[in-house]
């Protein structure tokens, strides 16, 4: 069950639904400066989605019909990757082009500092409108992800009313879809202002575990008798499935409401999602403890009717780091600030030589104290670099180390550390090399400030984030 009653003070923190970073005044500065010719932006997230899950080619089964139109209109990168498996990480990552070791939020609970620029202070100086509804605690106001953003729609208390065992309700902890999608349509239809181009940031919670979709998604598929754990990773599996489908379901309402409004050839969509999840396959049934493709190989879809065109597919291994140099490279728009991202924007928009490839690092959240996970025990940190066909993770405290060649191997279950050694010393000096790159990057007053609500830290306490 979703519903936390615990975290009835949430709504306290989080219940005032709508705000506004700085004074009325600025707002005509930054109209002022907005250029009519750029388009609308809309970045959809969605919470734990696997690339695997999300069908971009028509097939006789096609569980993600909306996600697959906007594959078939624009561009899919079929290679793209979070560099880590956890959602604040991955969010202060997208919205920075900084990796988590830079930024600083390596987990869960940790505050994006304001000094970091990001993509929606850009968007705002340059005129945009911004707003941002988010629907699970990891990525609320309180973790600094959402600065920038004029409207913020966060608020996560609890439905005690609402219908068991799976309504439409909000948890304290996340918001369902349903909600999500309402909030969205009504900001398009009657929160924007027509003479501003405007950045919308929707966020799904859905597919994050427990896996409940409402009907007519829902079904329940119950090993009998006392199930395994493989087996209780199947039917989980399938339940996620259907959250998946729902998900994609509503996304399709909300392209559906831009098309209404006349605004989709003026807009450009990316639809990403912040890692993926396990269900068994290196005995493991959730997102946490690894860096192996299906925790954090995701979605990355890009439309912009007329500018990119339709069916563009690329295989080079992109990261979420890549996505804010993208989207400013699209709308010709200079960050003012480092980014480690690169851009691809000139490949989406027709010069394909312009995709250098190069390597895609990972990196796990720090485990400050041995942590026993589904029969296993993790400890410290764990890094990863792709490079080409190769893919190699080390975890120093566990004395772990591996290789795999993913063009044979995609299921990463041959490790190759013995018998390729040359190359297991090559990323490894790749590895070494970015790692100091990267803390070498951190600012002197870069700090990793926790969340300090109580509240807060019950409500990622809940979803299991707190160590």
């Amino acid at each position: 069950m979703r519903r936390f009653t615990l975290l009835l003070a949430l709504v306290a923190t989080f219940g005032l639904g709508c705000s506004r970073n700085g004074s009325p005044d600025e707002t005509p500065a930054r109209a002022a400066n907005a250029d009519a010719q750029r388009p609308n932006v809309m970045l959809v997230v969605v919470d734990t989605l696997r690339a695997d899950e999300v069908v971009i080619e028509s097939s006789a089964a096609d569980p993600t019909p909306n996600l697959r139109a906007i594959a078939e209109a624009g561009a899919a990168f079929t290679t793209a990757y979070a560099h880590t498996a956890t959602t604040a990480p991955s969010h202060a990552t997208l919205f920075t082009s900084l990796h988590p070791t830079t930024h600083g939020v390596t987990k869960n609970g940790l505050v994006l500092q304001q000094e970091h620029r990001t993509l929606t202070d850009v968007l705002d100086e340059a005129g945009y409108q911004t707003a941002a509804i988010v629907s699970g605690l990891p990525v609320v106001r309180s973790f600094g992800v959402l600065q920038g953003f004029e409207s913020v729609m966060d608020d996560l208390p609890v439905d005690r009313n609402a219908l068991e065992p799976r309504a439409c309700q909000t948890s304290g902890v996340e918001k369902c879809g349903e909600r999500t999608t309402e909030e969205a349509m009504r900001w398009l239809a009657d929160g924007r202002d027509p003479k501003r181009p405007f950045f919308l940031f929707v966020h799904y919670y859905d597919p994050h575990k427990s896996y409940e979709a409402p009907a007519p998604f829902a079904s329940q598929p119950t090993p009998s008798g006392k199930p395994s754990f493989r087996e209780r990773c199947r039917a989980a599996r399938e339940r996620y499935r259907n959250e998946v489908a729902y998900t994609d379901h509503l996304i399709g309402k909300i392209t559906a409401e831009i098309a209404r409004l006349g605004l989709a050839d003026d807009t450009l969509v990316l639809v990403t999602a912040d890692h993926g999840e396990a269900f068994d396959e290196h005995e493991n049934c959730q997102h946490t403890g690894d860096l192996y493709e299906e925790l954090v190989r995701i979605p990355l879809l890009v439309r912009w009717p007329g500018k990119i065109r339709g069916g563009w597919r690329s295989s080079e291994p992109i990261g979420l780091v890549d996505v804010m140099p993208t989207v400013l490279d699209l709308l010709r728009l200079e960050a003012g600030t480092t980014l480690q991202g690169r851009s691809v924007g000139e490949a989406l928009l027709g010069d394909e030589s312009s995709v250098s490839p190069g390597p895609v690092f990972f990196e796990r959240a720090h485990f400050e104290r041995k942590k026993r996970l589904q029969g296993r025990r993790f400890f410290g940190t764990q890094l990863g670099v792709r490079d080409g066909r190769w893919k190699y993770m080390e975890a120093t405290e566990e004395s772990r180390r591996s290789l795999y060649d993913l063009e044979t191997d995609p299921r990463e279950s041959d490790n190759l550390i013995a018998e390729r050694p040359d190359e297991t010393m090559r990323l490894a000096r790749v590895l070494a090399d970015w790692r100091q790159q990267t803390m070498d990057a951190r600012p002197e007053w870069r700090s990793q400030k926790r969340a300090d609500s109580k509240e807060v830290v019950e409500g990622l306490r809940a979803l299991g984030y707190v160590e």
